[in-house]
């Protein structure tokens, strides 16, 4: 496909498109929901609270429980399980490497020195159950755009303009009124997926 948006189809790289089928796009972001661990039990299950608080950049971790026959294979999340309509920004995944009993003592998180990003409490759920990936299915009446038309539908760049007491200081700017919103929320679908990557 990358090639095709090369070539061909430069809007695809400009719109962040994967891919088509028929009349249909595939828009991908980094920046989409995933719920953490809020899917299907994993098969070697870890749910389970952490046993003392932590703080970020920490390198180890106590679970209350006893997790080393636990498979490692996974990620595993850190925080308060998220449901359709929640958001706990401290929620981090973790790939654990070794656990001894209670001790998760060598994982690689999401930390500037591979440690915890975030302080969690004692007691903040521990789990390796799927992830939910998020896909919203829309259509041409799912989102508008509206745009004052004196300054049209890209903006408008105003200048350049010079200022100053010797005219020393050259300005440019650009202006845009307007902005992008549903219409009503039954023109959008959200569908939530857990993928094989965790399983």
């Amino acid at each position: 496909m990358d090639a095709i948006g090369t070539y061909q189809e430069k809007g695809i790289h400009l719109n962040f498109e994967l891919g088509q089928v028929g009349p249909f796009r595939l828009v991908v972001s980094p920046y989409a929901k995933v719920f953490f661990s809020a899917g299907a039990d994993n098969a070697s299950n870890c749910a389970t609270t952490l046993d003392g608080a932590t703080d970020p950049l920490a390198t180890s971790f106590t679970t209350a429980d006893d997790k080393s026959s636990t498979a490692t294979t996974v990620p595993w999340t850190i925080g308060t399980e998220e449901t359709g309509n929640t958001f706990y920004p401290t929620n981090e995944q973790v790939m654990v490497n070794t656990v001894s009993t209670t001790s998760v003592s060598a994982f690689v998180g999401q930390a500037e020195n591979g440690g915890l990003r975030f302080a969690h409490a004692n007691g903040a759920a521990v789990r390796n159950a799927d992830s939910v990936y998020t896909i919203a299915f829309g259509g041409p009446g799912s989102l508008v755009k509206v745009y004052a038309p004196g300054v049209g539908e890209f903006g408008e760049v105003v200048g350049p303009k010079e200022s100053g007491l010797a005219n020393q200081f050259t300005s440019i700017a650009w202006k845009f009124y307007g902005g992008y919103a549903r219409l009503t929320d039954n023109m959008i679908l959200r569908g939530e997926y857990s993928t094989s990557y965790e399983a």
